[in-house]
Protein backbone atom coordinates (compact mmCIF):
# COMPACT_ATOMS: atom_id res chain seq x y z
CA UNK A 1 0.00 0.00 0.00
CA UNK A 2 3.15 2.34 0.68
CA UNK A 3 4.09 1.93 -2.74
CA UNK A 4 0.49 3.00 -4.43
CA UNK A 5 0.79 5.72 -2.13
CA UNK A 6 4.20 6.42 -3.99
CA UNK A 7 3.12 6.01 -7.65
CA UNK A 8 0.49 8.21 -6.92
CA UNK A 9 2.61 11.31 -5.67
CA UNK A 10 4.85 10.50 -8.81
CA UNK A 11 2.07 10.58 -11.03
CA UNK A 12 0.90 13.85 -9.38
CA UNK A 13 4.03 15.23 -9.30
CA UNK A 14 4.89 14.49 -13.40
CA UNK A 15 1.43 16.01 -14.21
CA UNK A 16 2.38 19.53 -11.95
CA UNK A 17 5.48 19.72 -13.94
CA UNK A 18 3.38 19.25 -17.45
CA UNK A 19 1.17 21.89 -16.16
CA UNK A 20 4.16 24.16 -15.16
CA UNK A 21 6.25 23.46 -18.46
CA UNK A 22 2.85 24.13 -20.26
CA UNK A 23 2.52 27.70 -18.28
CA UNK A 24 6.03 28.63 -19.24
CA UNK A 25 5.51 28.19 -22.80
CA UNK A 26 2.22 29.57 -22.84
CA UNK A 27 3.99 32.87 -21.09
CA UNK A 28 6.73 32.73 -23.41
CA UNK A 29 4.36 32.84 -26.32
CA UNK A 30 2.42 35.77 -24.74
CA UNK A 31 5.98 38.01 -24.23
CA UNK A 32 6.98 37.36 -27.54
CA UNK A 33 3.41 38.56 -28.73
CA UNK A 34 3.81 41.34 -26.23
CA UNK A 35 7.26 41.76 -27.65
CA UNK A 36 6.20 41.92 -31.22
CA UNK A 37 3.37 44.41 -30.63
CA UNK A 38 5.48 46.74 -28.78
CA UNK A 39 8.57 47.03 -31.59
CA UNK A 40 5.44 47.34 -34.55
CA UNK A 41 4.52 50.41 -31.67
CA UNK A 42 7.70 51.74 -31.46
CA UNK A 43 8.20 51.68 -35.50
CA UNK A 44 4.79 53.40 -35.82
CA UNK A 45 6.38 56.14 -33.49
CA UNK A 46 9.83 56.04 -35.25
CA UNK A 47 8.11 56.76 -38.79
CA UNK A 48 5.61 59.76 -36.87
CA UNK A 49 9.13 61.33 -35.47
CA UNK A 50 10.86 60.97 -38.79
CA UNK A 51 8.06 62.12 -41.00
CA UNK A 52 7.53 65.27 -38.64
CA UNK A 53 11.51 66.02 -38.59
CA UNK A 54 10.89 66.02 -42.27
CA UNK A 55 7.94 68.71 -42.12
CA UNK A 56 9.97 70.85 -39.85
CA UNK A 57 13.13 70.46 -41.98
CA UNK A 58 11.09 71.42 -44.85
CA UNK A 59 9.40 74.78 -42.66
CA UNK A 60 13.09 75.52 -41.35
CA UNK A 61 14.23 75.67 -45.25
CA UNK A 62 11.63 77.63 -46.25
CA UNK A 63 12.08 80.27 -43.43
CA UNK A 64 15.79 80.47 -44.06
CA UNK A 65 14.97 81.40 -47.77
CA UNK A 66 12.43 83.57 -46.42
CA UNK A 67 14.72 85.53 -44.42
CA UNK A 68 17.65 85.77 -47.07
CA UNK A 69 15.44 87.22 -49.35
CA UNK A 70 14.30 89.97 -46.50
CA UNK A 71 17.67 90.93 -46.12
CA UNK A 72 18.38 91.69 -49.38
CA UNK A 73 15.49 93.55 -49.54
CA UNK A 74 16.50 95.65 -46.80
CA UNK A 75 20.03 95.86 -47.62
CA UNK A 76 19.09 97.28 -51.22
CA UNK A 77 16.67 99.50 -49.12
CA UNK A 78 19.68 100.75 -47.15
CA UNK A 79 21.65 100.64 -50.15
CA UNK A 80 19.30 102.84 -51.89
CA UNK A 81 18.24 105.40 -48.98
CA UNK A 82 22.38 105.90 -48.73
CA UNK A 83 23.18 106.88 -52.19
CA UNK A 84 19.78 109.54 -51.94
CA UNK A 85 21.24 111.27 -49.02
CA UNK A 86 24.61 111.32 -51.04
CA UNK A 87 22.88 112.50 -53.97
CA UNK A 88 21.16 115.13 -52.41
CA UNK A 89 24.06 116.23 -50.27
CA UNK A 90 26.08 116.72 -53.56
CA UNK A 91 23.42 118.53 -55.53
CA UNK A 92 23.36 120.91 -52.41
CA UNK A 93 26.94 121.41 -52.39
CA UNK A 94 27.15 121.90 -56.34
CA UNK A 95 24.09 124.60 -55.99
CA UNK A 96 25.97 126.33 -53.49
CA UNK A 97 29.61 126.07 -55.35
CA UNK A 98 28.72 127.20 -58.81
CA UNK A 99 25.51 129.64 -58.30
CA UNK A 100 25.25 131.01 -54.57
CA UNK A 101 22.52 133.55 -55.79
CA UNK A 102 20.62 131.13 -58.06
CA UNK A 103 16.78 131.94 -56.61
CA UNK A 104 18.25 130.63 -53.36
CA UNK A 105 17.01 133.71 -51.35
CA UNK A 106 13.48 133.71 -49.80
CA UNK A 107 11.23 136.84 -49.52
CA UNK A 108 12.71 138.34 -46.36
CA UNK A 109 16.58 138.21 -47.71
CA UNK A 110 18.02 135.06 -45.76
CA UNK A 111 19.47 131.65 -47.68
CA UNK A 112 17.12 128.92 -47.66
CA UNK A 113 19.65 127.03 -45.63
CA UNK A 114 18.67 128.97 -42.63
CA UNK A 115 15.64 126.93 -41.66
CA UNK A 116 17.72 123.89 -42.21
CA UNK A 117 20.47 124.03 -39.58
CA UNK A 118 22.31 120.75 -40.17
CA UNK A 119 23.56 121.50 -43.71
CA UNK A 120 25.54 124.40 -41.74
CA UNK A 121 28.88 121.83 -40.98
CA UNK A 122 27.76 119.42 -43.63
CA UNK A 123 30.74 120.59 -45.69
CA UNK A 124 32.78 122.22 -42.94
CA UNK A 125 35.18 123.76 -45.45
CA UNK A 126 33.06 125.29 -47.54
CA UNK A 127 30.14 127.57 -46.33
CA UNK A 128 27.00 126.78 -47.26
CA UNK A 129 24.83 129.69 -46.22
CA UNK A 130 24.90 132.51 -48.84
CA UNK A 131 23.92 135.97 -48.64
CA UNK A 132 21.27 137.08 -50.82
CA UNK A 133 21.82 139.81 -53.37
CA UNK A 134 18.41 140.19 -54.65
Amino acid sequence: MGEGKVEEHSKGLEDIKDLLIGLDQKLDRRIDALDQKLDRRVDALDQRINHLDQKIDRRIDALDQKFSKYFLWIIGIQVTIFLSIIAMLLKIRSRSVSNPTNNCCNKKGKSHYDSYPFFINVFPNESLKTTCTN
